[in-house]
């Protein structure tokens, strides 16, 4: 499968890693929701890395699994494209479907 390419600036890469840990406390018990949220743990860590080298943008290469748990991430949980993080979402959901 593709590997889908996005820039992240640097604050916007620091909200991610938040929202993502805000979720990643909930207990779920769908198996959809474990998967989804058990790869957005692993981006989650790739982000938090690369924010230890601070940059104003970050490239960011994204496998298929993980391009799709950002997709899953904003069409079932987020759903809100008015805060800055969520367009970003939007728009990364929007590319991973064009894609896929």
């Amino acid at each position: 499968m593709k590997e889908i390419k996005i820039e992240l600036k640097y604050d916007m890469a620091e909200m991610l890693v938040q929202l993502i840990q805000q979720y990643l406390n909930y207990d779920y018990t769908e198996a959809q929701d474990k998967l989804v949220m058990a790869a957005l743990a692993g981006f989650k860590l790739s982000l938090m890395k690369k924010l230890l080298q601070p940059k104003p943008k970050f490239k960011i290469t994204l496998d298929a699994t993980t391009a799709i748990a950002l997709q899953i991430f904003y069409d079932d949980f987020i759903d809100e494209f008015t805060s800055s993080v969520g367009n970003r979402l939007h728009q990364i959901s929007n590319q991973v479907k064009q894609t896929f």
